[in-house]
């Protein structure tokens, strides 16, 4: 049996705890050789997943030089990598690299805390933790009536003039012979709203797809009209345009400001639309087709990969190139982090797990850059932030205090 072919085996008898002291040698011996990081990380996402919480496997000592050079070797392998936490000092925290699917690693791998002693993540005290967000939402009809549709049984439908209405599967869509206002009486406004803690899906009346992320809303009409078709967005929404060249897909965001607010113009695109009122800006961001974005006096044709920002007064529209991938990162079940503040961070953990948060001391300004699975617990995905000691979070109810670790690494 070749060494690349001993790994498997001695990894998979150590980390279930039945490896003797000369089989462990043998295995860090071999992990130490740097000549087979691929099969390292590949048996570690591939067998970690499986295992219960083992304390007396935590070696900082032996673990963290070995990942980290795995670590080293990726950011030379691939121009973003999929998972960064910094700054980390810890064995787990090198260890995220392996969890691009989900919490497996650090379900499995023991975490030390503040006093020293070491405790499994998931058993950290929280006698009641809070779950993610879900499927969710209410419709508020152009009567003003409204449905929440969190109680509506999929497959039922909802009556409203010409229009047709069904909830499945956490989306809600219409169905009109073409999707076109014959007269005046067709064209009352409908608002979709998540509120937080919930996001849902909504297939407008002209076959247009909208992902809709926690605490936004649209408001559209029943039936579009002939020449265009005009929504309202505030919060956050990625947009599947249906191809009508003939009749543009019109966004609209803050139309009552002194600028104008934001008009973004498209035929058959998707794109992200960011606008939430505690956000500094409104950021689109095109991921394929070709929109044309306008405010105030200023006017600028967007091409794939782009975001433009908008929403301050007098500085026009600024465009720049960005990863899609983590733009949309929501849309696909992450919190996708790049270079991102504690306060923006919390922002958007506090949309989905509809909690309040405290500040407490003075920040020092770090990054976070990794992934964390939307399907987490609050706790879990705390915890993950607690690893790069450098933030710490006491959760009381559905209230997190936030401050900067008391015992800090650099």
């Amino acid at each position: 049996m070749t060494n690349s072919e001993n790994i498997g085996p001695l990894l998979q008898k150590y980390i279930s705890g039945t490896a003797s002291a000369d089989e462990t040698d043998e295995l860090f011996f071999l992990l130490r050789e740097g000549n087979n990081d691929d099969i390292i990380e590949e048996l570690l996402a591939k067998d970690v997943p499986e295992l219960e919480p083992n304390e007396a496997l935590y070696d900082a000592e032996r673990w963290e030089p070995i990942l980290t050079r795995i670590l080293a070797s990726r950011k030379k392998k691939q121009e973003t990598p999929v998972v960064r936490i910094f700054p980390w000092r810890r064995i787990a925290i090198a260890a995220c690299l392996f969890v691009v699917a989900g919490f497996a690693f650090y379900n499995w791998w023991p975490v030390t805390n503040k006093k020293g002693t070491v405790a499994s993540i998931g058993s950290s005290g929280i006698t009641k933790d809070i779950p993610p967000g879900r499927e969710g939402a209410i419709l508020t009809l152009q009567d003003g009536s409204q449905v929440l549709l969190d109680t509506v049984a999929d497959g039922s439908a909802i009556l409203l003039n010409n229009s047709t209405m069904t909830k499945t599967n956490g989306m809600l869509s219409y169905g009109n012979r073409d999707g076109t206002a014959s007269g005046a009486s067709d064209t009352g406004y409908n608002v979709l709203t998540t509120p937080r803690g919930r996001q849902f899906r909504l297939v407008l009346p002209d076959g247009t797809m909208v992902y809709m992320n926690a605490m936004s809303s649209i408001r559209y009409p029943a039936l579009f009209k002939k020449e265009q078709r005009t929504v309202e967005l505030t919060g956050e929404a990625y947009f599947e345009v249906a191809k009508e060249p003939s009749r543009p897909f019109h966004v609209k965001i803050n139309p009552g400001g002194t600028d104008g607010g934001t008009d973004v113009e498209a035929i058959g695109t998707g794109f992200n639309i960011n606008a939430y009122s505690d956000e500094p800006a409104v950021l689109t961001t095109l991921v394929e087709g070709v929109v044309r974005l306008r405010t105030g006096a200023d006017e600028k044709m967007m091409q794939p990969g782009q975001q433009a920002e908008t929403g301050k007064p007098g500085t026009g529209i600024k465009v720049k190139t960005v990863d899609t991938e983590q733009v949309l990162g929501w849309k696909n079940g992450y919190f996708i982090l790049d270079g991102t503040r504690i306060q923006p961070l919390m922002r958007q953990l506090t949309r989905w797990y509809d909690v309040e948060v405290v500040y407490e001391g003075v920040f020092a300004g770090d990054d976070f850059a990794g992934e964390i699975p939307r399907t987490a617990t609050l706790s879990k995905a705390l915890q993950m932030l607690e690893l790069t000691d450098v933030v710490q979070f006491k959760m009381d109810g559905t209230t997190v205090t936030v401050s900067p670790a008391t015992t800090r690494k650099n």
